[in-house]
């Protein structure tokens, strides 16, 4: 199971195909973090979501740090996606049972301060001259990783939703 977290995401483009692989993966809550009031999806974020969001639990810490509070006591792992020393390859990781999965903004990533609080970084390995994917991007490939290895994973076929 994974919880997909936002922290400080600017572009409707990004977190709009974000929220659909979330839950295209199965995904549990969307968490927001680092926003002053709880995130409100706009126009744009719909349409790259195909309405999505309304379908996902959501959940808000304006404070980081809440977010790794409410993590800990329902032993949910944190886990960064980020280019870092300290990073593990996404092959050679073993996902815990309950994971959050914490993307940073698309201009900077996440802060060392964040990044010091995660139980987990992991790197998606790149073959070719590209310094970095784009963090939708990321994101999908982590949440296919994670479904594709658990166990009672199902592939659906067709429609989930009424998409009008």
């Amino acid at each position: 199971m994974f919880h997909t977290v936002f922290h400080q995401l600017k572009n409707p483009q990004n977190i709009g195909m974000i929220i659909r692989s979330h839950v295209a993966f199965a995904g549990s809550k969307l968490v927001f973090t680092g926003y002053e009031e709880p995130y409100k999806v706009k126009r744009r974020e719909k349409a790259y979501s195909r309405s999505l969001f309304e379908k996902c639990e959501s959940m808000h810490f304006k404070d980081i740090d809440d977010f790794f509070y409410w993590a800990n006591v329902n032993s949910i792992a944190t886990l960064a996606i980020e280019i870092s020393e300290e990073a593990k390859s996404l092959p050679e990781f073993a996902f815990p049972h309950e994971v959050a999965i914490i993307m940073g903004n698309e201009s900077y990533g996440l802060p060392d301060n964040v990044l010091k609080k995660c139980d987990h970084i992991i790197r998606i390995p790149q073959f070719g001259p590209v310094g970095s994917l784009n963090v939708a991007i990321s994101a999908s490939i982590v949440m296919y990783e994670i479904t594709r290895l658990q166990k009672n994973s199902k592939p659906v076929i067709g429609r989930m939703f009424d998409y009008t």
